[in-house]
């Protein structure tokens, strides 16, 4: 303990003669080796008025959410003044319609939070008001009351689909589109396809592949092509959500038919001349056919009497395939007939109840007995040149 004081003594006497030498110094550099007599003026402060103008009449800055912001249904509802606030009287002034439960809560002197006790109804208009009686912290009130109105995240709605509902003929390759009022998918790249919702889906069942060509639109595509002469039933799944929590609240349904049976080329033609006694008829649909009602169906009348023979088919290997029914006559056509072929309306195509729906009829001429038609010169001419062709 002795030598520390001892050590403390040597450095208080080094700092005395350190701080003697340099006023020495200083004094040298004055004229006449003088030492200053006159005393440093001394430190002023700014000046503060005594009276401050008061504050203006408060006015809102910001709130959330923003005008077309939609809003979580648990979300706060901020609100920012430009100047500090009497907090009493800004809450008594608050109101909010739909009247919803919650909690003021001030983060700083300007801004207001009103958080939901519970989530608030979906797809509602809410109106945020704050009266003419709030009042900022020097008492000035608002010029006049705050009001605005937001909506709630409601909703997912189907905007439009295609094939329409209702609607009938529809090509087997065609693709199934639906379109979405609001984003359901985020942004994503083609290999991440398989992460995204699958919203479709079809009775009876078909096999094939969706792929959604921006965030609101999904299309489906069927393998191998929706049967033909069918009626789908084609749904879209409740409870499928978009990016911000809206949901579908409701399956949404939706019928089309396929395209039904036709005929599309036969033979012999319509009005057609010279046909053989062997030739065989022939009726190419547009799909496979039900067999046993299309052949009931036919009727082949030659001068107004019923031809019988026998049917064969061609075709229709897959469900989308042309297929032809063949009739063959069992007895020779006669000469100088007249045929005509119906197909009635109750054929029906081969993948459901879809019949033809209106009959199909044509003529057709057979060959007629060996005759002279024309001869070359006319009958009884006179005066024919020698030459005459």
């Amino acid at each position: 303990m002795h030598n520390r004081d001892m050590r403390f003594k040597r450095l208080a006497l080094v700092l005395m003669l350190l701080v003697t030498l340099s006023c020495d110094a200083v004094a040298s550099l004055m004229p006449g080796g003088r030492t200053p007599t006159a005393e440093p003026p001394p430190l002023t402060s700014t000046p503060v008025p005594e009276d401050l103008p008061p504050l203006p009449a408060p006015e809102l800055l910001f709130r959330a959410p923003e005008v077309n912001e939609l809003q979580a249904l648990n979300g706060p509802v901020e609100l920012v003044f430009d100047q500090p606030m009497d907090q009493e009287s800004v809450a008594d002034a608050f109101s909010i319609k739909p009247r919803a439960k919650g909690e003021l809560v001030w983060a700083d002197a300007r801004t207001l939070r009103f958080n939901p006790a519970s989530a608030l109804d979906r797809g509602t208009t809410y109106q945020v008001t704050i009266d003419e009686t709030a009042r900022n912290i020097e008492g000035a009130a608002l010029v006049e009351a705050i009001s605005f109105d937001f909506n709630t995240i409601g909703f997912v709605e189907i905007a439009e689909v295609q094939p329409m509902p209702g609607s009938e003929a529809v090509e087997a390759d065609a693709t199934v589109t639906v379109i979405f009022n609001r984003p359901i998918v985020p942004l994503t790249s083609l290999d991440r396809q398989g992460e995204l919702p699958e919203p479709l889906s079809f009775d009876p069942p078909v096999s094939g592949e969706g792929e959604w060509l921006n965030t609101a639109i999904y299309r489906f595509r069927p393998e191998g092509g929706f049967l033909p002469a069918t009626t789908y039933t084609a749904r879209v799944t409740s409870g499928l959500t978009d990016t911000q929590g809206a949901v579908l609240e409701e399956a949404y349904r939706w019928v089309f038919t396929t395209v039904g049976p036709a005929v599309v080329t036969w033979s012999p033609e319509d009005n057609a001349e010279y046909v053989g006694p062997t030739d065989v008829i022939s009726v190419t649909f547009n799909q496979p056919m039900d067999h046993a009602s299309t052949e009931a169906a036919f009727k082949l009348a030659l001068n107004d009497l019923v031809v019988d023979g026998t049917f064969s088919w061609e075709g229709g290997v897959t469900p989308t395939d042309e297929e032809t029914l063949v009739f063959t006559p069992d007895s020779p056509l006669p000469r100088n007939g007249v045929g005509q072929v119906t197909i009635g309306a109750a054929a029906r195509a081969r993948a459901g109840q879809v019949t033809l729906g209106e009959e199909f009829s044509w003529l057709f001429w057979t060959v007629r007995d060996p005759g002279i038609l024309d001869t070359t010169p006319d009958d009884g001419l006179r005066d024919v040149e020698p030459a005459n062709d």
